[in-house]
């Protein structure tokens, strides 16, 4: 054999030997378990995607958390409170179930369903009735999840944060007190910073009473040294009519409505609330003065009950409940020397004129709101065209 046949033959049997060596490093790692994804880099840099307006005091240990997305959740070591916490959901699960079958298929009314997570004490606790067919569920579901907590804790605890964003994440806990943020998505994580001048526990009553009833019946103002604001407390429509009048000299002047305005509260919160009380009033072109006294002393009278808790939630329901009870029961209302009307100096048949153009106003606007059914047929409309 020559020895150009000699190199070629060397060079194909190098070739060949190179290709199953390869062949059999990829069979031994597929046969192996692997311990990470492949695809996946420990130590890799996510690219940014957020922008923090507001503020220049996010470095970079709190950036690389916000980087993360407000949807991200932080791994817990699994501690016997984080077990008692998952119990403690399954009996309010339970109870809610307990209470829903109960009262049979109805239509969810807000008030019920909100209430629940509202932080507000409860009038009173009302325990739904055992129902064997359910507690038997909802014990197995019990243990199940109690033995998988069990069995997380016993394993060693592995967080899903970098030594970055567990500084970070820590320093953003520090400020809570000081900085809130707002994330919106658009399409990267945009965050909103605010100095926060207010205690944390009064922004959080007030988001909740907020979403309770509605952006547009809860004016807040932050501008001064303390919170201040109104809600706008909505009564149910009268099944009779009510009569409103002034007294003009010996002459009388009077309309009728079943649909009163809403009853402002207005509100102003102290630095130490709960703690300290709060300064409670109401606020309407209507209420007579009688009722306004009295529904100053159930005001104080409920702040001074709750003493150390919110009270802003029970308050517009205590004064909602007594507006309810108190025109069904007196039927008239006078309105002379009202508050209303010595605060802003406008009495007699002004007064009436203003009370008379805010119920048609609100009358107008509640019936915008709602949906009507036409009783007028296909064929009436057809005979009518």
């Amino acid at each position: 054999m020559s020895s150009h046949n000699q190199i070629i033959c060397k060079r194909l049997r190098y070739q060949e030997k190179c290709r199953l060596e390869k062949k059999l490093k990829k069979l031994r790692e597929r046969s192996q378990p692997q311990g990470r994804p492949t695809f996946m880099r420990m130590n890799a840099i996510p690219p940014k995607r957020h922008t923090v307006i507001g503020t220049n005091e996010i470095d970079n240990d709190m950036a690389a958390v916000l980087n993360l997305g407000p949807s991200f959740a932080i791994s817990r070591k699994v501690t016997n409170a984080t077990i008692d916490e998952a119990l403690c959901g399954i009996h309010h699960f339970a109870h809610r179930l307990r209470s829903r079958i109960q009262r049979g298929p109805t239509v969810l009314d807000r008030e019920s369903t909100l209430l629940c997570s509202m932080p507000f004490p409860s009038r009173a606790i009302r325990l739904p009735d055992s129902i064997p067919s359910v507690d038997s569920k909802i014990a197995t579901l019990e243990l199940a999840v109690q033995r998988i907590y069990q069995n997380e804790a016993a394993q060693k605890y592995r967080s899903n944060l970098t030594l970055s964003e567990r500084r970070g994440f820590k320093k953003l806990i520090s400020m809570k007190d000081k900085l809130r943020l707002s994330a919106l998505k658009s399409p990267d994580f945009v965050y909103e910073c605010m100095t926060n001048s207010f205690p944390l526990w009064q922004e959080e009553e007030l988001e909740a009473v907020v979403s309770f009833f509605g952006e547009q019946y809860v004016a807040v103002d932050r501008s001064g040294d303390l919170l201040r604001g109104r809600i706008s407390i909505e009564l149910e429509e009268s099944s009779t009519a009510i009569l409103l009048y002034v007294t003009n000299g010996e002459e009388r002047k009077s309309f009728n409505t079943k649909q009163l305005p809403p009853v402002q509260l207005i509100f102003q919160l102290p630095k130490e609330y709960p703690d300290a009380q709060p300064e409670l009033r109401v606020d309407c072109v209507w209420i007579s003065k009688d009722w306004t006294e009295k529904i100053q002393k159930e005001l104080s009278r409920v702040v001074t009950e709750n003493s150390g808790f919110p009270v802003l939630f029970i308050a517009s329901q205590e004064v909602k409940d007594f507006v309810q009870n108190h025109q069904q029961e007196a039927g008239e209302i006078c309105l002379d020397d009202n508050p209303y009307s010595c605060a802003h100096d406008i009495r007699g048949s002004a007064l009436l004129d203003l009370s008379l153009r805010t119920c048609r106003e609100y009358d107008e606007k509640v019936f915008a709101e709602r949906c009507h059914d036409c009783e007028v047929s296909d064929v009436q409309l057809t005979l009518s065209g």
